[in-house]
């Protein structure tokens, strides 16, 4: 009891967004350290409602800054060097003192309660909370917000820049006695390089997993991708990113079914009643209580399953992800929000990292050859990939990531030897979110960081290192050593024929061993198998269908051959390049 609860919290390590919530004249000459806390400071604020220009009476503020502003410190002195102590710096000056940050948010957000800085190097968060609890068990305020501001040493950034993980940062906590998660700090690191680390990190435990931005991005992506599937508008619906606008193009039957997807989504309770204008307040309401999200799988292996994350996993997820990469600038992605892989890494990836994220239609043209800048990630997946290297496109100096299919090795070598900085492919599941990583054809895959690997029963399992959930590998594997391992196949699960167990994978390794067969996609077809083949290039269609008949009658038993074959150029694919279902309605053309 009487345990220090967080309301709220969010961080930061820029200032962008502030100019859009003070005015500009009250900035003037303000330094960046007190611009990044001000920005943090007010987001934390307005996304409880809290006005920034009235009186903040009942609300304390405790700012810990473990060495205080470094950097003015350093010019001042600089100042007195160079200029003598008559010329010093003024401006520098008034912006060393310690409490200059806590000085400046209380006139500028108007905190009339109680305020305090300490500044105790790396245990100046720790420090910070006993005091915030002291002062609500006191009673001298019913709320207290807490942040925690650094900025690196020069001399430190110059002469040990592999320890210093983040230049400058901010982190912020709405804090009560009654409302909101138990803040924990176990374990405190106090890190003599990164004395912030500690509040920073939970910071980013404690933060709401979305906001209401993201789930206005999420909900125009789930519209369009349903409408765009339906040929409605292609064209026009790609290019609206506000989800009432996109709702306009569909009618009522359209409607429902997009608002179902989203409670579906966002684990709004069925029977609520969901529209336009209560959409993302429905949405945020069900995230704070049930803190999970819904992914709903692609239906490669028949049909779509819904597959739940909860807010730790995600966190945990993007976590050990953010570690893959060195130092980005922005992230641009062309998969949608409500995809498992464009969730985690276009948009939650770039929340993470506190960087810009920008999306753009998955529609390869030269608006690429301007768009992409050094320092980016592209999010991508195989088939934009395959279209590019049609273009001959060349890459500037940037970071690529795919997933959602297989990649093939020449696209990672055509990316690689057409300017890209590094390419990723990412393997993982809707059901368990990404599992490993590979950076070069023919190279085995990688468990990520959060992922552990055990042998049970002959059966290969991996488990989370922080959340309790573990399963099967979906593919059949082979490991090269306890963190690495090659896919060797699909582990389809085993489909009912006649009562008997069929696996359609297997089938499908059998009747792609006839030389006349390219390629070949074998899934249930109501009551029995149907299969998609393409032909080798220059074989006879109706050779091949005689052919194959006596073929499959001789390799395989009777309820394992499909009823229904058809034939094409290419497998069915869905705009990702994953394998995709086909009309079961059509008429067999074997």
């Amino acid at each position: 009891m009487n345990n220090l609860r967080v309301k709220n919290c969010g961080y930061a390590l820029n200032f962008d967004g502030l100019k859009d919530l003070l005015p500009s004249k009250n900035l003037r000459r303000t330094d960046d350290l007190t611009k990044l806390s001000l920005y943090c400071a007010a987001k934390v604020l307005l996304s409880q409602n809290i006005d920034l220009e009235i009186d903040k009476e009942d609300i304390g503020l405790i700012i810990a800054t473990p060495s205080g502003p470094i950097k003015q410190v350093c010019a001042f002195m600089d100042s007195i060097i160079d200029d003598g102590e008559i010329l010093a710096s003024p401006l520098s000056f008034s912006y060393s003192v310690h409490n200059a940050i806590e000085a400046q948010i209380s006139a500028l957000l108007n905190f009339k309660g109680p305020c305090l800085t300490i500044s105790q190097g790396a245990q100046s968060f720790f420090s910070a909370s006993i005091s915030a609890k002291s002062w609500l068990l006191d009673g001298r305020c019913s709320a207290v917000l807490l942040g925690a501001v650094d900025e690196t040493n020069p001399i430190l950034l110059k002469t040990q820049p592999e320890k210093i993980i983040f230049q400058s940062c901010a982190a912020f906590f709405l804090l009560t006695l009654n409302d909101g998660k138990e803040l924990k700090i176990e374990n405190p690191t106090f890190d003599e390089f990164n004395p912030c680390l500690d509040a920073f990190n939970a910071a980013r435990k404690y933060a709401p997993l979305l906001d209401e931005k993201d789930v206005e991005k999420i909900s125009a992506d789930f519209a369009k991708t349903h409408l765009a599937a339906r040929k409605i508008k292609v064209m026009n619906v790609f290019e609206n990113n506000n989800p009432k606008e996109t709702l306009a193009f569909a009618d009522e039957k359209q409607r429902t079914e997009i608002f179902g997807g989203l409670k579906t989504f966002f684990s709004i309770d069925e029977d609520a009643p969901l529209h336009s204008d209560n959409l993302i307040q429905a949405a945020l309401k069900s995230l704070s209580l049930n803190e999970k999200i819904i992914f709903s799988t692609s239906g490669s292996s028949g049909k779509p399953a819904l597959s739940p994350h909860c807010s730790d996993m995600i966190k945990e997820e993007v976590r050990g992800i953010s570690s893959c990469f060195g130092n980005l600038k922005r992230v641009i992605s062309i998969v949608p929000a409500h995809h498992s892989y464009g969730f985690i890494f276009g948009l939650m990836l770039p929340k993470f990292l506190d960087i810009s994220a920008i999306y753009q239609a998955p529609i390869p043209d030269n608006r690429w050859n301007s768009l992409l800048k050094e320092g980016d990630l592209l999010i991508a997946f195989p088939l934009f990939l395959r279209y590019l290297k049609d273009m001959d496109f060349k890459f500037p100096n940037i970071s690529i990531l795919t997933s959602t299919a297989p990649c093939p090795d020449d696209l990672l070598d055509y990316a690689l030897k057409n300017g890209a900085k590094d390419i990723t492919e990412i393997y993982g599941s809707s059901e368990s979110g990404a599992i490993a990583f590979r950076k070069a054809a023919a190279s085995p895959f990688a468990l990520l960081p959060f992922w552990n690997y055990k042998n049970t029963d002959g059966r290969d399992m991996i488990f989370r290192k922080e959340t309790s959930f573990e399963m099967e590998l979906p593919d059949i594997v082979r490991f090269a050593d306890e963190r690495s391992f090659f896919v060797e196949g699909r582990k389809d699960k085993a489909v009912q024929i006649a009562g008997i167990n069929v696996y359609p994978s297997k089938v499908e390794r059998i009747i792609k061993t006839h030389p006349c067969i390219k390629d070949i996609s074998v899934r249930l077809g109501g009551e029995r198998l149907k299969a998609f083949i393409v032909l080798n290039d220059g074989a006879d269609l109706e050779a091949a269908k005689k052919d194959l008949r006596k073929f499959m009658n001789e390799n395989l038993l009777a309820h394992e051959i499909p009823q229904n074959i058809e034939f094409g150029d290419a497998l069915p694919s869905n705009p990702w390049g994953k394998k995709a279902d086909w009309n079961e309605n059509e008429k067999s053309n074997s």
